[in-house]
């Protein structure tokens, strides 16, 4: 060909290239339509392929795909191109590809470790490993993913070893490293993982991987001075780039010093005021310090079709955490319909369906991710463990987390949950081990130095320690899950007549309600009754100061708002000391004195509240998303809700007055703070305290709801009311759950 065609071919291919990176697919295949074929490079057939696939024609992009890959003049570039087939068409279709490769290339080290890769995604993990094991020589490439593949799998003993066995040239310290640390840290050697991070920085000093993972180690060994200290260097330091400026501002952050990390973001944002990941790492910042509606806002400013995955998911986790769900799954499923297939926001979408209630859609989107060997699977694998527990299969879901928790012991969700279903099962030792593993977790994740990983030191495991006081061998059978519900039931009614302050058997008596289908709209039964009382439309609150924080009055205001025909009423340790003192409620005075946070007091003030007034007490965290009419019948007498332990939560309770429920806890919890022995204020004077109540009263012998009562299910309430929304205050110790274990009665004798 002469050099004037050949210039206009060049032309035409460098056109065709511009309207590819500008996600012009018609374009692409009309500028294609005038090239000869045997001019197009890989780069241009690749283009031509993509474009095929983004109009719905993949059995077209097929062709361009296999001749893209058979023009390739180095394996590295032929498996480069199997790796775009695998996301443009399948893992299937790319697993031909290489293995058509490998008929004349078959020594070649890259395509057999492509090949390996799509079997590990293709969920065949022990072939994977076998095909690479057969390649091993000391090419370090190929023992690298080897060990990648089963650190990813959660054999790092495996990993470890392999990587001790050959000689790592310095090209591939660095992944060396990565893979050493993260394998040690898995194991809990965290000195290991320390070492293994700090050689790889010696060899590669501006890894940030390596220096997450060093940093990481650091605060497993309890070194935070340390990591404040390097920090704080790096932020004073001229000419630190900004990915260690970004990281340096989260740990700080972490680490409670709010000064040097906003120091740290002022640097980033001078540095590139404009980029997307310093735009994500402060609104984490908002996040990690309760500040939603600031993480919220500055997530919004950016346009929906300029928002990075990452920025998105973000955007949807504050959404929901500040109580609109809604909002949270509109933003999802908007970024989706412009990128299908981001298996995280999916998953992330289907979460946020299950925590709507709305198990089918959830379902449905999981059925859509197919297994790929990775993290997604766990995730995914949980999120379907969680729907289980939901429609009442405890078994079915712990089985799942055990076979998780092997394969990913590092995933804290997934542990929480396993020991939170064990206990309940009656599985006490094995909800130990998880709840000990649970908070080992957690206190390596943290960097404020507050979080214990002794088991009391949490509610779950304050749980678990009133089961294993308090259960007899013949409770623990009945909770197990081969035990039939009914004679489960009966029996802990039973008991709580014998032991009416016992919780675990109250807690029991509800899962055994839950797992026999008696929650939800069933559990509803009422007839009207012209001489029982009626729930008032009224709704207390209460803050132990008039000086509401700004997010909590807004919140506040809002919740009045949505609701015009409630009158709303918040009280304040002033008002709620003279309301004791008028209704002549002296153990609950003296109990409101006694207790040594605002949680406690709030728990005696609402019912007393409430035996009195009747109407509705709402948590002032709470955040209505539709009126409360909507869930609350007035001819009712006692509306309230299941939480995940199996109790009835207390933040909200809709009740006509004097209903013997109510006065039951209130006397339970009256008492709880009059000697000095104790419990949380969870057990305590809290959902405690309502779920032992209710159990004994509101269960009759015959095992159904008494009349008048409805109880939700949490996710099917929380379309109309969104509990614990995220709000600033719940960063410092203002939260109970942040405060240390106080001290309550300990009512079992």
């Amino acid at each position: 060909m002469d050099s004037a065609p050949q210039k206009a071919a060049e032309l035409q291919i460098q056109e065709l290239l511009d309207l590819a990176g500008r996600g012009d697919p018609a374009g692409v295949l009309e500028a294609a339509a005038a090239i000869p074929n045997d001019l197009l490079g890989e780069e241009a057939l690749l283009a031509i392929a993509t474009a095929h696939v983004a109009l719905g024609q993949t059995a077209k992009s097929r062709t361009y795909l296999e001749a893209a890959v058979d023009r390739a003049e180095t394996p590295w570039k032929k498996a480069g191109i199997i790796q775009q087939a695998q996301e443009l068409v399948s893992p299937q279709y790319a697993l031909y590809l290489v293995q058509q490769q490998l008929k004349t290339l078959v020594d070649s080290p890259r395509l057999r470790m492509v090949r390996s890769r799509i079997l590990f995604s293709m969920g065949r993990a022990d072939e994977a490993e076998a095909f690479l094991e057969e390649a091993i020589t000391p090419l370090t490439e190929v023992v690298l993913q080897l060990a990648q593949m089963k650190v990813t799998r959660g054999a790092a003993r495996d990993a470890l070893d392999l990587l001790n066995s050959y000689a790592v040239p310095d090209v591939h310290r660095a992944w060396h490293s990565v893979l050493g640390a993260r394998a040690s840290g898995a194991l809990g050697e965290f000195k290991a993982m320390l070492s293994f991070a700090k050689a790889g920085l010696l060899a590669k000093p501006d890894h940030l991987h390596l220096q997450t993972l060093k940093w990481q180690a650091m605060m497993a060994l309890e070194l935070r001075e340390e990591i404040v200290l390097e920090c704080k260097s790096i932020v004073t330091t001229p000419g630190s780039q900004l990915g260690l400026l970004l990281l340096a501002a989260h740990n700080l952050n972490l680490c409670g010093e709010l000064d040097a990390c906003d120091e740290a973001m002022r640097a980033c944002r001078q540095l590139a005021p404009d980029n997307a990941g310093v735009l994500l790492q402060q609104a984490r910042i908002h996040m990690q310090r309760k500040e939603g509606t600031a993480a919220v806002a500055l997530l919004s400013s950016i346009a929906p079709s300029s928002r990075t995955s990452e920025q998105t998911s973000l955007l949807a986790l504050g959404q929901r955490r500040l109580g609109d769900l809604t909002a949270a799954i509109e933003t999802l499923e908007n970024y989706l319909g412009a990128n299908p297939g981001d298996v995280p926001i999916i998953l992330q979408l289907a979460n946020d369906h299950l925590q709507m209630g709305d198990l089918e859609k959830a379902q449905w989107l999981l059925a859509s991710i197919p297994d790929d060997g990775t993290r997604n699977d766990i995730q995914k694998g949980r999120v379907q463990s969680e729907i289980a527990f939901e429609k009442g299969d405890f078994a079915d879901a712990v089985k799942s987390l055990k076979e998780l928790a092997e394969r990913d012991p590092s995933n804290l969700l997934v542990w929480e949950l396993r020991a939170r279903i064990e206990t309940l099962l009656g599985q006490l030792e094995d909800a130990a081990r998880s709840m000990a593993h649970r908070n080992r977790l957690r206190k390596l994740r943290d960097a404020s130095g507050l979080v214990s990983d002794k088991i009391l030191t949490s509610l779950p495991g304050q749980i678990l320690n009133e089961y294993r006081l308090f259960c007899s061998p013949e409770d623990l059978a009945h909770c197990a899950a081969t035990s039939d519900q009914n004679s489960a039931l009966l029996h802990f009614l039973s008991k709580l007549d014998q032991e009416p302050t016992n919780t675990p058997a109250a807690i029991s008596a509800m899962a055994a309600l839950n797992r026999l289908g008696r929650i939800g709209a069933t559990s509803r039964n009422v007839r009207r009754d012209p001489e029982r009382p009626t729930i008032p439309p009224q709704v207390f609150q209460f803050w132990d100061t008039t000086d509401l924080p700004q997010d909590v009055a807004d919140l506040v205001m809002w919740n009045r708002s949505l609701n015009p025909g409630y009158d709303f009423d918040l009280f304040d340790d002033v008002r709620a000391v003279r309301y004791l003192r008028d209704k002549g409620e002296d153990a609950a005075l003296r109990g409101f004195r006694l207790a040594p946070h605002p949680a406690g007091r709030s728990d005696i003030l609402r019912l007393a509240l409430l035996w009195h007034e009747g109407g509705i007490y709402l948590d002032a965290d709470d955040r209505c998303v539709g009126r409360l009419s909507e869930v609350v019948d007035p001819e009712l007498r006692f509306v309230g809700y299941q939480e995940n332990v199996m109790s009835v939560g207390n933040n909200f309770i809709a009740v006509a007055p004097k209903d013997p429920i109510i006065r039951a806890a209130l006397d339970d919890a009256a008492h709880a703070f009059h000697s000095t022995s104790g419990e949380s204020l969870w057990l305590a004077t809290g959902p405690g305290a309502l779920t032992r109540a209710f159990a004994r009263i509101a269960i009759m012998p015959d095992g159904q709801l008494a009349e008048g009562i409805q109880i939700y299910p949490a996710r099917q309430l929380s379309r109309t009311i969104c509990f614990h929304t995220m709000l600033s205050y719940k960063a410092t110790r203002s939260h109970w759950s942040n405060a240390p274990v106080e001290a309550a009665t300990h009512r079992h004798q």
